[in-house]
């Protein structure tokens, strides 16, 4: 993927604030503004997100809210709040948000279907310095990363973390531990929902869209899951760089694997990525 300026950005945004806006005149979705689900769907940064937003997309009744994805770096507490406070019948949110109580609560109480998204750390970690050190070039911690020596120095970064720069790996995955163990909210794996474009699996995919639905109480037909899966790997998006899976086994060194096994060895067992530290 080439890099982008900021007002690249800003016309990919528009662009999709103005195909939502039409398409949410649709039949389907003007039934969505009374009965449809709210979905809040929550994801670690860099674990697809613009991939699980496909899904919600392609969906009847459902529309995005024209909001622009929910952060703690740039958006506070209140704010998110209040956000969801204005959330109607039958739209979706996209949020990369800490565990909050306070945010759960709200939630919970205005009847919201959450949903986050995970993936293997390894690829999250490629992921995120690729992504800052060559892709986007407005991106706040751009010139700090791409001033660093090599990709080795930056890879640590992600990992170790850098006072007033970015968050460790393992800080990272620690502040959204909570909405895994909520049982409110459905975790959903990068890996289960790529499908075969990304070397997952099309069962697996199929699967995954199923939980979903059934997890926002939506009846689709087999026809309609298929036709949501067909357009869900989309090089297009604004974030797409390689949307595959286990690439990391050809990125990492001897040494960076060693650090790894030491910082995340545990999450990776934890979400089901590995059995144990002999990888």
């Amino acid at each position: 993927m080439k890099n982008q300026r900021k007002v690249d950005r800003y016309i990919i945004f528009s662009k999709r604030v103005l195909y939502s806006f039409l398409r949410s005149f649709t039949i389907s979705k003007i039934k969505g503004r009374f009965s449809g689900p709210k979905i809040f769907a929550n994801s670690i940064p860099k674990s697809g997100t613009n991939l699980l937003e496909k899904v919600f997309y392609q969906m009847p009744v459902i529309r995005y809210s024209s909001y622009r994805t929910l952060r703690k770096h740039t958006h506070s507490k209140e704010q998110i709040l209040k956000k969801i406070s204005f959330l109607k019948n039958g739209t979706y949110q996209m949020g990369h948000v800490d565990f909050d109580a306070d945010i759960v609560k709200q939630l919970h109480l205005n009847n919201f279907r959450t949903i986050l998204m995970i993936r293997d750390p390894r690829q999250i970690i490629i992921s995120h310095y690729k992504y800052v050190s060559y892709i986007d070039t407005n991106h706040p911690t751009y010139d700090y990363f791409k001033n660093l020596k090599d990709d080795n120095d930056r890879l640590l970064a992600v990992i170790n973390g850098v006072d007033g720069v970015v968050e460790s790996i393992d800080d990272v995955l620690s502040s959204y531990e909570g909405w895994v163990k909520d049982n409110k909210t459905l975790v959903v794996k990068f890996e289960d929902l790529i499908g075969e474009h990304g070397g997952g699996s099309d069962l697996r995919q199929n699967g995954v869209i199923k939980d979903i639905c059934k997890h926002i109480d939506m009846d689709l037909t087999e026809f309609q899951i298929k036709q949501i899966a067909n357009k869900i790997y989309d090089k297009k998006s604004p974030t797409f760089r390689a949307a595959k899976i286990d690439s990391w086994k050809e990125e990492f060194s001897i040494e960076q694997k060693a650090i790894l096994k030491k910082c995340i060895g545990n999450w990776l067992i934890k979400y089901g990525y590995e059995e144990n530290l002999n990888w």
